[in-house]
């Protein structure tokens, strides 16, 4: 084998991270390009399918210094996860790499056992266990078919184990005493420090709430429950406000039925910088879900007034409740506080500075990412 440079970096994944439409792919691609910021030179090495939709990697590109292709459904058969790790062998025999990132446990287990000598780094995104657990109770689909003992065993297998939020942190140290946990969450690359504009704020005669999501049933559930108990309270108080609906979720809305409604499926974008700034109150209505919810920590980093679903703040610190974002109790308590911040501009300003203090406090790239950069700077 060669002898690794030290900043040579292998990320593995089954996704390409662009186009950003899920919280998976916003963590990857934020990764990325905080690794390549401190001179990392990265070779992203993307498991997929032959299909369309991962040939286009142009913008991947532009991030990182190489694209390694593996063919092979990680999720398939044994003998196709087993030509997917012989493909995997091949390549650490030709390269070297003096840290391997790992992007979520179904993708480790290929590598579980795998002699290697790179430092193995396994990002979990969440604990897949706990995740199917909810999931379950809620009779939502859970597409990752890896068992609690699979899982543990392919954890026990990497060197370094980084959690998103720190709860996570807690629940794998008690099961890896032995092993490294590092908290990694999800943050900007860089923190604004300016103060909301309550001037601009009633300048602006438009009412607007935004969501953005991706398709799965946890949002599905939560925007159309939603929409049926607490959007027409909203509606009955303030009748010009609208619901936008961004990202993949919006497929799920039908047009037809909703646009009386104030209910305006947006699409996706590639940046939805001025959705946000265009938004009064961003709302997360999320049914159930673990690790951390990074449309929440979005609309924190765009320093606005955030209204969620206990679910829907998971991960974030809870003594910032009602203070930096506000979390529901019920349905007629939903539709009672985004009331508010429409028509309360002095109290919408307020959440929106503790969010913005709360971003510089937690959610900046130099706090986020410092605990990994420690790691790979110290292994170097």
């Amino acid at each position: 084998m060669k002898t690794a440079d030290i900043k040579n970096i292998a990320i593995i994944s089954d996704i390409n991270p662009f186009p950003i439409n899920n919280g998976a792919k916003a963590r990857i691609s934020s990764l990325i390009r905080v690794l390549k910021s401190n001179n990392f030179r990265i070779n992203y090495i993307l498991i997929c399918q032959p299909i369309k939709g991962y040939e286009d990697l142009e913008e991947l590109r532009r991030l990182v210094s190489s694209i390694t292709l593996v063919r092979g459904n990680i999720e398939g058969t044994k003998q196709e996860q087993e030509k997917i790790r012989r493909q995997l062998k091949q390549h650490f025999c030709e390269y070297a790499y003096h840290s391997i990132i790992v992007e979520f446990a179904h993708v480790g287990k290929v590598l579980n056992g795998m002699k290697l000598d790179s430092l193995k780094i396994i990002d979990t995104h969440n604990i897949y266990f706990l995740r199917k657990e909810i999931f379950q109770e809620k009779g939502y689909e859970f597409r990752h078919n890896l068992d609690k003992i699979t899982e543990l065993d392919t954890l026990s297998y990497f060197d370094v184990l980084m959690a998103i939020q720190a709860e996570e942190v807690r629940i794998l140290k008690s099961m890896f005493p032995e092993k490294q946990v590092i908290l990694v969450g999800h943050g900007a690359s860089e923190c604004s420090k300016t103060t909301p504009n309550k001037k601009y704020a009633v300048q602006s005669d438009e009412k607007i709430v935004m969501v953005v999501g991706y398709k799965n049933d946890p949002n599905k559930h939560g925007l159309h429950e939603f929409i049926s108990k607490a959007w027409p309270q909203i509606r009955t108080k303030n009748k010009d406000v609208y619901l936008r609906v961004c990202g993949p979720l919006s497929e799920t809305i039908d047009t037809r039925r909703m646009i009386d409604k104030g209910v305006i499926p947006v699409g996706y974008k590639p940046s939805l910088k001025a959705e946000y700034e265009r938004a009064s109150v961003v709302i997360n209505p999320v049914l159930a879900g673990t690790g951390l919810e990074i449309k929440s920590v979005e609309a924190l980093l765009h320093g606005k007034a955030l209204v969620s679903t206990r679910a829907g703040a998971t991960g974030l610190v809870d003594k910032y409740i009602n203070k930096a974002y506000l979390v529901i109790n019920n349905y007629e308590h939903f539709a009672s506080l985004v009331n508010r911040l429409l028509t309360d501009l002095n109290f919408r300003v307020q959440i929106e500075s503790e969010a913005k203090k709360y971003a510089e406090t937690f959610l900046c790239k130099d706090i986020v990412y410092k605990p990994l950069l420690q790691i790979l700077n110290k292994n170097s």
